[in-house]
């Protein structure tokens, strides 16, 4: 049965966890859709555990017209935080944001909205220079690097310039999955790198285990990661970073973690997160965690997670 009462602990490690990317596969919502079930997650019980709406950057104006309706207003309106996918041309891109959110925060009629996240595909080292206009101009961007031989190089150059690492963690198609060792090399990397980190695709189960692909029943069946692996990995590699353990054995635990598939092993509490004999953490480390590194990940079905949640007795 669902729980009455949040943990402390389960609290930290979700809140503002799921950045609601309906728009894309496999849901594939129309736009008027997605916005209107932002609408009502962000008015539901559950809104808690809601980050950002992502859209592509070209797909504003439609964004605009869908919310027209939607979006809060009057005093005290909590804007929607929104996070838009970049193009290959950031000078354009930059201006287009700062109009978007002056119109948004000076119009009530078109309610309240900001942008303050960017995400910019760099799959080599010299698109890296893609995020520099973003940062300049005062927003939050990540860079999607690809997972291979130049992972560390690209790691260090979006973090040198004030960025941070997103990562492709499924898709809708087999080879869209990386290994758990490859993410744990990436949470690592990462974590070492001081990057911050968020994740998308892959991600509508809590636990690791056999899952399709999409949602027509002929699909796929295949091992999808479960976002709590994700990001209790995640945060157990950024505390034994932070205490000087060797890189090599934390990969291997990392490694561990994500591999994790029986949730009655987990438990959670005010204090602490543990699962199995594999990690145990205490909530301040939770905190600092998800504070510095482990940000948010991107799923197109916010209904997902928190059902599985509740099922688990979290929420």
């Amino acid at each position: 049965m669902p729980s009455t009462t949040v943990t402390r602990a389960a609290r930290t490690l979700l809140t503002g966890l799921i950045d609601y990317a309906g728009l894309f596969p496999p849901a594939g919502l129309s736009m008027d859709e997605a916005v209107e079930r932002y609408g009502v997650f962000c008015s539901g019980p559950q809104a808690w555990l809601l980050g950002r709406f992502v859209v592509p950057l070209d797909h504003l104006e439609r964004f605009e017209t869908a919310t027209t309706r939607i979006l809060p207003r009057g005093a005290g309106a909590v804007p929607w935080p929104v996070s838009v996918l970049g193009s290959a041309d950031p000078s354009r891109d930059v201006a287009r944001v700062h109009a978007f959110n002056d119109r948004h925060a000076g119009r009530a009629d078109l309610g309240a909205a900001h942008i303050d996240v960017v995400e910019v595909k760099t799959a080599r080292l010299a698109d890296i220079t893609r995020a520099r206009p973003f940062v300049a101009a005062g927003l939050t961007c990540f860079c999607e690097v690809p997972i291979d031989d130049q992972l560390e190089a690209l790691v260090n150059a979006a973090r040198a310039a004030g960025a941070g690492v997103k990562v492709r963690t499924g898709g809708v198609v087999l080879d869209a999955f990386p290994s758990s060792a490859a993410l744990a090399h990436v949470i690592v990397t990462c974590a070492a790198g001081r990057a911050r980190m968020k994740a998308t695709a892959g991600l509508h189960h809590a636990v690791r285990g056999p899952h399709r692909l999409t949602y027509d029943a002929e699909s796929t069946t295949t091992i999808t990661p479960g976002f709590l692996n994700l990001f209790l990995a995640a945060a157990f590699a950024w505390d034994a970073i932070s205490r000087g353990h060797d890189p090599q054995q934390i990969r291997e635990d990392v490694e561990r973690i994500l591999d994790l598939d029986d949730p009655r092993l987990l438990v959670v509490d005010d204090q602490r997160v543990a699962w199995a004999d594999a990690v145990a953490l205490r909530v301040d480390r939770i905190e600092l965690a998800r504070r510095r590194f482990a940000v948010a990940f991107g799923s197109c079905s916010f209904e997902e997670p928190i059902e599985e949640l509740q099922a688990l007795g979290w929420i």
